[in-house]
């Protein structure tokens, strides 16, 4: 009986401390992506993505913004994600808020040259369009 007894006693610990090490190993993989944030900038990006290529440009607005609020992403990343949310305003007629993100783009540094192109044909067609306003 008593071995009986202390078998149980090892095997009770046995699983305590298993599921000590497994909570452990979730609460540190949860304060690593709580850190960088790294899971929900990815939905929200692949959200957005989603609904762009649906034609949803305003649900693609939402995320993309979202993941402007939350992300700690480099000057480069940033201003990428500028002008892509500049070209989601833009083709949602939101022209205010386009030129604006197209602003931030540069502030952030932005040197991609086909970027750059798509940004000075946006930006002559927007004053075209606030002339004739």
């Amino acid at each position: 009986f008593k071995e009986q007894s202390k078998n149980n006693n090892n095997n009770l610990f046995k699983r305590y401390q298993n599921n000590c090490n497994i909570y452990l190993i979730f609460l540190v993989l949860a304060i690593i992506l709580l850190l960088y944030n790294a899971i929900p900038v990815r939905w929200y990006t692949y959200l957005g993505d989603y609904y762009y290529n649906n034609k949803q440009y305003d649900k693609t607005i939402e995320y993309y913004e979202k993941v402007l609020t939350i992300s700690k992403t480099s000057h480069k990343e940033s201003a990428l994600l500028y002008s892509d949310l500049a070209n989601f305003y833009y083709k949602n007629d939101q022209w205010s808020n386009a030129i604006k993100n197209y602003e931030n783009a540069f502030k952030h540094g932005l040197n991609n040259s086909k970027q750059h192109e798509l940004i000075k044909i946006n930006t002559i067609k927007l004053l075209k369009i606030t002339k004739m306003h």
